[in-house]
């Protein structure tokens, strides 16, 4: 199998809108795009059970006490904290 990417998005109108722009501006990079929905207390688990490939967090939060002892990269979700934290003004 080629390269694949996997797009884990908010079900809400605009995560749907999010991940349908992912995906129809890299699906021609990718031989399988695929697309989860998820909310934010799930984050983790879904991560740990969907992703593969290159990986795409679209208009979701991630509740860092479930994500800890997940296998989601400690630097990625130390990166998106960092970036949620900085957008919302944050430490």
């Amino acid at each position: 199998m080629g390269r694949v990417l996997t797009v884990l998005a908010l079900g809400d109108a605009d995560g749907v809108s999010s991940a349908a722009v992912v995906k129809a501006a890299l699906a021609g990079e990718y031989e399988a795009v695929r697309v989860y929905f998820t909310h934010p207390v799930d984050l983790a688990k879904d991560f740990e059970t969907f992703a593969e490939g290159d990986v795409y967090v679209v208009d979701v939060a991630i509740d860092e006490k479930t994500a800890a002892g997940t296998r989601m990269p400690k630097r990625l979700l130390k990166t998106l904290v960092e970036e949620l934290n900085r957008l919302a003004g944050g430490p």
